[in-house]
């Protein structure tokens, strides 16, 4: 139980005050300030300077056709739902950037010579450059122009020791065979309007206006595959949620109507890349339509002639009843052989079309044209019309060695495989098919026989017309529902939100200015907490009450000034109110002696203990107490200087023997003190301090003297302010703000455990009077809160200036010092 009691003693020891760092912070209030000034300025430079970054986006909705698809039928099996993944890599593709840019004004980005940075300008540029498309250009080059008025310009080309490969803006590719360079570049003045030609370039400028007061400016000749590369890098595409066929495409850049056309131009070439493939089935129908027109639009002239001619020759315009039932079911016979015949057309079209390389394959004529219903192979046809649309999005996006390239040409193959099995299955079919229609044609033609001659080739010229006329109207037919299924082609893409305007996504101004003003907090108040963490030195009251158990005595401020006689050369100063208030406290200690002993030590040198010393003395011969002052710190003797007496005899000839106590005892300029000097500085210091002439020094003095005061050696160098102290009625230690460390602090309470040292105190020296309310409020009565009823003590913070003289003059101190004073 104890040492969980000691842990957690231990615990609050170490533990972070974070009631003082917040009343700390209050202190460090410039620091703040500056901190938050600091961070909300560069904010402000920063969203004034930065180059702004602006986003716009398109949503476009992918229709999929559910009313088309019966999972019972068989071509529900092969229906591809909509792959979000593919679209995107449609819209990430290459070629359609490349369709996107062509639809802006891509030839020539113009540029600007800003104060801070440069510019891209989009709309409304200052000059407007007219390339001569029959010329080849330098697209690698910078172009410099200095508008020098309305009517003239200068042209800086940098000179270009190396030849540069030229543009053809034509055909859109670089001409592999020319290549010019310019040593020398150019710097000279042209009028605008002018034509300025050179092996490098040809091209005019045109005046619009001037750009405010700017006049330096440059532009590049662009070409389209570097521009198509740039772009397809920045355009973003994700899908809008996971369930949804909706795709957000957007795009960031330094122009706000810049992103919103290109956002709108890749929307509009997503779009048409899908209604071209599906106008491109309807045109290869028609197509196919057409050629098969052209032969039978030959064969039905010369028949429809020979029909005629036959006629007139014969005067025959009439066929008779009999030779009219036989010839009309010989058409009959007819019309479905050719129409057989018809359909082994399109058999051997699919045959010659599969026997294509792969990369000469887009789609396929559908079997329904021609009027095919086998659902095999009309689904066969969909089928693979579908894979060659996935394998041309996959070759725009990736190579031939991506797995999903390779997965796709394996399918194809497999299907053309399985199409090719089935028209020859079919094939065989209609060839049986047409031999039996043959057969039936060769009994009738016997009865065609039978007749008369002339009336024999008049059925059997009109029969070829009539065959011919109806595969004609057919196939017009069919040319008319393909031409209206072309018009009525809608794409599956639906642009839902087109991109209006573009947002600016940075700098983000708000959100600068709070992430500012949050660091302008936490920097000051990071340090604040680093400080205090690492801080190992006394830096409160409380700090001094959680480590020591002896009482503390007094308080005492920051002397500014030098020289350690403050309360006797200014005793109605504010640090002399300090004395006088321990001076009370110590009526409260050792009582019961008239005559007192006061030793006064601390850990190491520099913490005030002389400074304290001769001031206490001081403070007791103002109250007319006889007091004397003993230098006994013989190593680093030190009190001579404030009183201006010399120390050629002291405390070490009186203990060797060489001097009296009358001696030694020098008097000063101010009443009711004396001083006795430390002396010339001994071997054996330590051995001085014990002897028995010491104690009878002490015992002398303390005859003549009400207070001795004896100023000992620092006890954590030495061990003689532990003699002096056990000659003590009252034993101080000084304890320095800001000097004096916590792990110190252990000296004094292996000092209070001392049974030989009585009444120990503690005096908290070289205080911060404006940080006071941060350690904790020193200047609250330590004497009557915390010297456990040694008095009533003044403390600070009941305004001593206001009535007491203080004749010390304040120094002026620099910003730094205001802001970061410790």
């Amino acid at each position: 139980m104890e040492d969980n009691i000691n842990n957690f003693n231990n615990f609050q020891e170490d533990s972070i005050d974070i009631k003082a760092i917040l009343y700390q912070a209050l202190v460090y209030w410039k620091l703040f300030a500056l901190a938050v000034f600091i961070s909300l300025t560069a904010a402000y430079l920063f969203n004034k300077y930065a180059d702004p970054l602006y986003e716009s986006q398109s949503k476009v909705l992918i229709m999929v056709d559910n009313q088309n698809i019966n999972p019972f039928s068989a071509g529900s099996f092969w229906k591809q739902p909509v792959n979000i993944e593919n679209e995107m890599a449609i819209l990430r593709s290459f070629d359609l950037t490349r369709d996107a840019v062509r639809k802006t004004d891509w030839q020539v980005s113009y540029y600007r010579y800003g104060q801070i940075r440069e510019n891209q300008m989009f709309n409304n540029t200052p000059y407007t450059v007219k390339i001569d498309s029959s010329h080849l250009q330098a697209t690698s080059i910078k172009y410099d122009i200095v508008m020098l008025s309305s009517t003239e310009f200068r042209l800086i080309i940098a000179p270009i020791p190396e030849p540069v490969k030229l543009y053809d803006f034509y055909s859109n590719e670089y001409d592999q065979e020319q290549s010019y360079n310019l040593p020398e570049g150019i710097d000279k003045v042209y009028y605008y309007g002018e034509k300025i030609t050179t092996d490098l370039f040809s091209f005019t400028l045109d005046y619009n206006y001037d750009y405010n007061e700017d006049h330096d400016f440059y532009f590049y000749l662009n070409s389209l595959e570097s521009l198509a590369t740039k772009y397809n890098s920045k355009f973003n595409v994700k899908p809008m949620h996971n369930d949804a066929t909706i795709v957000l495409i957007t795009l960031k850049g330094d122009n706000q109507f810049h992103v919103v056309e290109m956002v709108n131009a890749l929307t509009e070439a997503y779009v048409n890349y899908n209604l071209n493939f599906k106008n491109k089935q309807s045109a290869n129908a028609i197509e196919f339509i057409d050629y098969q027109l052209t032969e039978i639009n030959t064969v039905l002239k010369e028949s429809e002639q020979n029909l005629e001619n036959y006629r007139k020759e014969n005067n025959m315009l009439d066929i008779g009843d009999v030779s009219g039932r036989t010839f009309d079911k010989l058409s009959d016979l007819d019309r479905k052989r050719a129409h057989a015949e018809l359909q082994q057309k399109y058999f051997d079209y699919l045959e010659s079309y599969l026997e294509k390389g792969l990369a000469d394959k887009e789609s396929m004529v559908a079997p329904s044209i021609i009027g095919i219903e086998d659902p095999m192979l009309i689904q066969l046809v969909k089928q693979l019309n579908e894979l060659y649309m996935k394998r041309n999005e996959l070759a725009a996006t990736s190579t031939k060695l991506n797995p999903a390239s390779k997965q796709v040409d394996l399918k194809i193959t497999n299907t053309e495989q399985a199409l090719l099995q089935n028209i020859n299955n079919i094939g065989k079919t209609t060839n049986i098919q047409i031999k039996s229609i043959e057969e039936q044609i060769t009994k009738v033609q016997k009865e065609i026989n039978s007749l008369p001659e002339k009336q024999r080739k008049l059925i059997d010229i009109n029969r070829k017309y009539r065959v011919n006329e109806e595969i004609y109207s057919f196939l017009l037919e069919k040319r008319v529902e393909s031409g209206i299924t072309r018009a009525g082609n809608v794409s599956d893409y639906t642009v839902i939100d087109k991109a209006r305007s573009a947002s600016i996504v940075f700098p983000k101004k708000s959100l600068n200015y709070t992430i500012a003003l949050l660091l302008g907090l936490i920097i000051p108040i990071g340090f604040i907490f680093m400080a205090d963490f690492f801080n190992d030195k006394v830096r409160s009251k409380k700090d001094v009450e959680d480590l020591v158990s002896a009482p503390i005595i007094g308080v005492v401020g920051h002397y500014k000034e030098e020289g350690n006689t403050v309360v006797l050369n200014k005793p109605k100063s504010i640090i002399s109110e300090t004395y006088r208030s321990i001076r009370t406290n110590l009526q409260f200690l050792a009582h019961e002696q008239e005559h007192k002993v006061i030793s006064i030590t601390s850990t190491y040198s520099g913490e005030g203990k002389t400074f304290n010393s001769i001031n206490i003395a001081s403070i007791f011969s103002i109250a007319e107490k006889k007091t004397v002052l003993l230098g006994c710190d013989l190593r680093k003797p030190k009190i001579f200087d404030d009183f201006n007496i010399n120390n050629e005899i002291g405390i070490t000839t009186f203990l060797i023997g060489r001097a009296s106590i009358d001696e030694i005892i020098q008097t000063t300029d101010y009443p009711n003190i004396d001083i006795v000097t430390a002396g010339p500085v001994p071997p054996n210091p330590s051995e001085l301090l014990e002897s028995d002439r010491m104690t009878t020094l002490i015992d002398e003095l303390k005859k003549v003297y009400d207070i001795v005061i004896i100023d000992t050696p620092p006890i954590g160098l030495v061990t003689d302010a532990v003699f002096m102290m056990k000659r003590s009625d009252v034993s101080l230690y000084v304890v320095r703000q800001n000097y004096t460390t916590k792990a110190a602090l252990n000296t004094v309470n292996d000092i209070a455990d001392m049974k030989e040292i009585k009444n120990l105190s503690l005096i908290i020296n070289d205080v911060d009077i404006d940080r006071s309310s941060a350690y904790g409020s020193y200047g609250s009565g330590y004497g009557q809160g915390y010297g456990h009823g040694y008095g009533y003590g003044y403390g600070y913070g009941y305004g001593y200036g206001n009535y007491y003289a203080e004749t010390e003059e304040e120094t002026k101190k620099t910003w730094k010092e205001r802001i970061f004073k410790i």
